[in-house]
């Protein structure tokens, strides 16, 4: 082989190889996580508390954390504190953690680590988790309630939807539609929401039953994460908002008869008897004199007179 094709062969050589970066490491060993609630297998939702320990307070104080569902899709991440255990001579922590709640519920699965050079993950402890499946309460008017439009709902939700909305729908007994729009909820408490809204609907033309349905459904895909469905009944209804009476068939007995009306004579006026006259009160009864009592007699002492013994001499 020439020089020229030596020099070629290298260049070539050089041309292709491939630098592969060292893998970052730490300076010293990951720090010892250790997870003390909740247990594994529980039913949770966002935010998931979680409380738990370390061998040693990590270098920037703080563990990181992501959340995987059951298909391995990232559904949540971030980063929480550790505070220095004097106790127990490590860290401690108890943190919130948020992510998005699988629509249709299931298993999910939680990695806390030690957060090292370039993001990487070092030391992580992980823990299998679930979450209920989405499910919609519908806590008032009760079935076969006589309504109105519009009609006040309230109810409760599993989760709270990933477009904080349910949608709603209104269809009469035969399912024509009657209207139809969405509900905002509130968070309450745990990770569920809450909602207490006022629903317009086209009244049917008669009395009959409708239908209500509640949905979280995602608007973009058309999937219906959970539904929730009641009857109710209303009154018949025409234009107008007035309620439809029935119709009464005429009868030849009903109808008026043809011919000169006769008018009745006005009624004579009644005489009016005078009052009755006043009666004159007899005069009252003049007092009558009471004689002094007589005055009381004065008695005299009547003088008893006295007697002298005589003695006579023998």
């Amino acid at each position: 082989m020439t020089r020229s094709q030596e020099a070629s062969v290298a260049t070539e050589a050089t041309a292709t190889a491939t630098i592969v970066p060292a893998t970052p490491t730490l300076a010293s060993p990951p720090v010892t996580i250790l997870l003390d609630t909740p247990p594994p297998g529980t039913q949770v939702g966002s935010p998931l508390l979680i409380t738990g320990r370390t061998s040693a307070i990590p270098p920037d104080e703080v563990l990181g954390y992501r959340v995987r569902d059951s298909a391995n899709a990232q559904i949540g991440s971030g980063s929480f504190p550790v505070t220095p255990d004097s106790a127990m001579g490590g860290g401690a922590f108890s943190a919130e953690l948020t992510f998005t709640e699988p629509a249709t519920g299931g298993a999910i699965n939680l990695l806390v680590f030690q957060i090292g050079p370039g993001g990487n993950a070092y030391g992580q402890v992980g823990l299998a988790l679930t979450v209920a499946p989405q499910t919609i309460w519908i806590d008032s008017p009760p079935p076969g309630t006589l309504v109105g439009s519009p009609v006040v709902i309230t109810g409760r939700t599993a989760h709270l939807p990933q477009t904080g909305n349910l949608a709603y729908r209104v269809a009469a007994a035969d399912g024509k539609p009657l209207g139809s729009g969405v509900i905002p909820l509130s968070p309450a408490a745990g990770s569920g929401g809450s909602f207490n809204a006022s629903l317009e609907f086209s009244l049917p033309s008669t009395g009959d039953s409708i239908q209500i349905e509640l949905l979280d459904l995602n608007s973009a895909t058309g999937v219906v994460h959970a539904r929730a469905g009641l009857s109710l009944a209303v009154s018949g209804q025409a234009a107008g908002g007035q309620g439809v009476s029935p119709l009464v068939p005429l009868t030849p007995s009903a109808l008026p008869t043809l011919g000169r009306a006769t008018v009745a004579p006005a009624p004579t006026a009644t005489t009016v008897a005078p009052a009755p006259m006043a009666t004159t009160a007899a005069p009252a009864p003049t007092a009558t004199t009471v004689a002094p009592a007589p005055a009381a007699a004065t008695l005299t002492p009547t003088r008893v007179p006295s007697v002298t013994p005589t003695l006579q001499r023998p």
